[in-house]
């Protein structure tokens, strides 16, 4: 692997108000798109019913794409909020068109009858025309099965999923305090780290709430992957700081922090542009059911890759004392020890 940052004389402690600024400003806007517009809660989430349809024989494989967007788009366009997949069936039975829609605030008993009429009216009829549309000559689908999802599963799936990210942090809290108890300093790399990753979070939740994506159980999975992604580039970074403090003797602490930085970056930029191409091309060619997980997963890598360089790293050089902040001119070497003075009564030679 090429390193082209090792040998820089690039100093990334120093600016470091300017990327707490920037975190700040893009926290503000993440809170604020939150609390004002909310989370785009999904079927998961809310509620809903799903319907089931079955297609005699096999569906043309490009087709698939185009017949979701198409079912979809029809459904949008009656107010009808959708997730729409095509999956292959087992054996000899035909492949499956699976629907689920959001269902609007009625009472739970009336819940099923109301999308029984969203099936009648709206949901067949949109299946039906793009199936003999981009599959011509194959038998209209029929329903196999229908099923409302209500609000109990709902509560249990957004509790279990705020209680799995809450544990996820406390438990890289406790880790790497253990880990870094290296001379008492393990509470702060701990706390910085975990300050990463909340800022990581808030960013992500922030951005999706502004963009109105709909969030579904996916989402939670989206979100613990990047926690995990975040802070395995933060303990990288953390590991050439203990190890550089300990190979690296007279520098101060923030003159070590920024050779680890530099040491480091070719791997956190060749990583996290490696897993962006990757998502990008499934965003572009992956179809429409995988836009929001994807979506999800690039704001949130990246929003990672900033903050384990800019933010964990900086906030230990923040909380280092002062005599510890101040940095020789890079490159520079560590000044020699002052010579002793001479002792007093020392007698000249002649």
């Amino acid at each position: 692997m090429v390193d082209l940052f090792r040998t820089r004389k690039w100093d990334l402690v120093t600016p470091r108000g300017f990327y707490y600024l920037i975190s700040g400003i893009m926290l503000v806007i993440g809170l604020f798109a939150l609390f004002t517009r909310g989370l785009n809660l999904g079927i998961d989430f809310k509620g809903g019913g799903s319907v089931t349809y079955t297609v005699e024989g096999r569906l043309p494989s490009d087709k698939g794409p185009t017949i979701i967007k198409e079912v979809r788009g029809a459904l949008e366009e009656a107010g009808i909020r959708s997730e729409v997949q095509i999956s292959p069936g087992s054996g000899a039975s035909g492949d499956q068109v699976l629907v689920r829609t959001r269902l609007a605030d009625v009472p739970e008993e009336e819940q099923y009858e109301l999308l029984s009429k969203q099936i009648a009216e709206t949901i067949t009829p949109a299946v039906t025309t793009a199936v003999e549309k981009h599959a011509p000559g194959t038998p209209a689908p029929t329903v196999e099965g229908q099923e409302t999802v209500g609000p109990t599963i709902s509560r249990e799936l957004l509790t279990n999923g705020i209680f799995a990210v809450i544990l996820g942090t406390l438990l890289i809290l406790g880790w790497i305090w253990l880990r870094y108890n290296i001379g008492g300093f393990g509470l702060r790399y701990s706390i910085a780290s975990v300050i990463a990753l909340l800022h990581d979070l808030i960013i992500m939740v922030g951005a999706i709430a502004l963009l109105g994506v709909q969030v579904n159980s996916p989402f939670i999975a989206a979100l613990l992957t990047v926690l995990g992604y975040s802070i395995h580039d933060t303990i990288v970074i953390f590991d050439r700081i203990r190890e550089n403090m300990r190979l690296r003797k007279g520098r101060t602490f923030a003159e070590t922090v920024n050779i680890s930085l530099l040491e480091t970056l070719a791997r956190s930029v060749n990583t996290v542009l490696t897993l962006m191409l990757t998502l990008i091309a499934l965003y572009v060619l992956g179809g429409p059911t995988l836009r929001e997980f994807i979506l999800a997963m690039l704001i949130g890598v990246t929003v990672g890759a900033f903050s384990s360089i800019f933010v964990a790293s900086q906030l230990l050089v923040s909380w280092s004392k002062k005599e510890q902040k101040e940095m020789l001119p890079f490159g520079a070497e560590t000044p020699a020890a002052a010579p002793q003075p001479a002792m007093a009564g020392a007698v000249a030679s002649s």
